[in-house]
């Protein structure tokens, strides 16, 4: 498996708004972008409160057990099914999983992740 990694950012909102005006400026000069992948947090915080214990460690169990369904995931982490699916949910507004149905049983849903890792980058 190829290595995809997103960078986890904590940046203030002047730094994201210094950040844009850069691309903006740098696209209105038609110069070449490199895409960046990333999901930025105002501070730390905000940071733990979304990407929480519980939710890395779902992150983890896919990589590593990579669970047929939800309520195979929900299982191997010892967890409700319904907040497993709504820590998912949250997963999947960050662009962290995805969640496809199966072919021979559309109620099956597996989870799959769209990193195979993450950088925490966050400036002083």
């Amino acid at each position: 498996m190829k290595v995809k990694e997103m960078l986890i950012e904590i940046k203030t909102e002047r730094e994201w708004i210094d950040e844009l005006k850069e691309y903006f400026i740098a696209v209105s000069q038609r110069k070449k972008i490199k895409p960046k992948i990333s999901l930025a947090f105002e501070d730390m915080d905000t940071m733990r409160r979304s990407l929480t214990e519980n939710r890395l460690q779902l992150l983890s169990l896919i990589k590593n057990k990579k669970p047929q369904s939800i309520y195979a995931l929900a299982k191997l982490a010892k967890r409700d099914f319904k907040n497993v699916y709504e820590d998912l949910k949250i997963l999947k507004d960050f662009g962290l999983v995805e969640c496809s149905a199966s072919e021979k049983n559309r109620r099956k849903v597996k989870p799959n992740l769209l990193y195979t890792g993450l950088n925490l980058h966050f400036s002083f």
